[in-house]
C-alpha cells in the first residue's frame, strides 16, 4: 500500500555516535543518532575494508566520514 504524505522540513542539529564496533583490518559498524526538532533517527552504517584502513588514529575522519554518508555537514 502507497501512502502519500505531506512533506516536512524539519531541522537536526545533534549528532550522536553511539558505538563503533571494529573488526580488526577488515571493518567497522557504527552507531549514529541523529536528533532535533522532537525527532530522531538511527543509523546503523558500516565503513568498508579501504575507508577503515584510511581512518589511521584521527577520530575526525570518522565523524566526517559519518557525516558525509548522512548527506549531513557541520554548522
Amino acid at each position: 500500500m502507497e501512502i502519500i504524505i505531506k512533506p516536512v522540513t524539519k531541522t537536526l542539529d545533534k549528532l550522536y555516535i553511539n558505538d563503533i564496533s571494529v573488526d580488526l583490518n577488515k571493518d567497522a559498524r557504527i552507531s549514529v543518532g541523529v536528533m532535533g526538532d522532537e525527532i530522531g533517527l538511527s543509523y546503523l552504517l558500516k565503513m568498508d575494508s579501504e575507508t577503515y584502513k584510511n581512518w589511521g588514529t584521527d577520530d575526525e575522519y570518522v565523524v566526517n566520514w559519518v557525516l558525509e554518508q548522512l548527506g549531513l555537514e557541520k554548522a
